[in-house]
């Protein structure tokens, strides 16, 4: 026998069915949207985190050099005795001492860092920069990051005559998808007249 599909219990029925898998199909792909928005928020959260930590990086070298500088004034020597003429580039870290200090003595307990030539340091290039909790960013120990830093030094003759040099510290660092980006600082500094 056949049943009689014209009653309205058995329509209703199927429309029921029709409408849960309606629902259901509603329901996951507003879940999938949220779910892509998230996967969308952390990715560029982590982006944003990349540049909030350049941006110290690049300042941190910037401040490096100018106590380099003050350095060498406290101790009556030229400020910029450390720096090649024309244009170089370094490396520079809180958690070294001045090339002509004994590493294992700083009699004035004055730590401004060190000057490092990357053809020194790392003969491929460029160093990238490793992270302590205990000494912050450096050159020697911690964990290894996807940073590197470059302070660029130019008293070429294109620098205007009444500064002393150009100081430029640029951070780049690799992204997620290989890319790389980059925050670079400039600044002037003066010879005192």
């Amino acid at each position: 026998m056949d049943k009689d599909l014209s009653s309205p219990n058995q329509r209703r029925s199927g429309q029921a069915l029709v409408e849960a898998v309606v629902a259901l199909s509603a329901l996951t792909i507003s879940y999938l949207g949220i779910l892509s928005l998230l996967n969308r928020s952390v990715g560029t959260s982590r982006v944003i985190a990349d540049q909030n930590i350049a941006a110290y990086l690049s300042m941190e070298g910037m401040e490096i050099v100018k106590n380099l500088v003050d350095a060498n004034f406290m101790r009556g020597e030229p400020f910029d005795k450390d720096f090649g003429s024309g244009n170089s580039s370094y490396e520079v870290s809180y958690s070294t001492e001045l090339e002509e200090d004994d590493p294992g003595a700083d009699p004035d307990n004055f730590n401004p860092g060190r000057l490092v030539n990357p053809s020194r340091a790392c003969p491929q290039g460029p160093c990238s920069l490793r992270y302590d909790p205990a000494l912050g960013y450096n050159y020697t120990t911690g964990a290894p990051t996807p940073f590197f830093r470059v302070i660029e030094i130019d008293s070429s003759p294109g620098v205007p005559a009444s500064a002393a040099f150009r100081v430029t510290s640029r951070v780049y660092w690799i992204t997620k998808g290989g890319g790389t980006s980059e925050v670079r600082l400039q600044n002037y500094f003066f010879r005192k007249s």
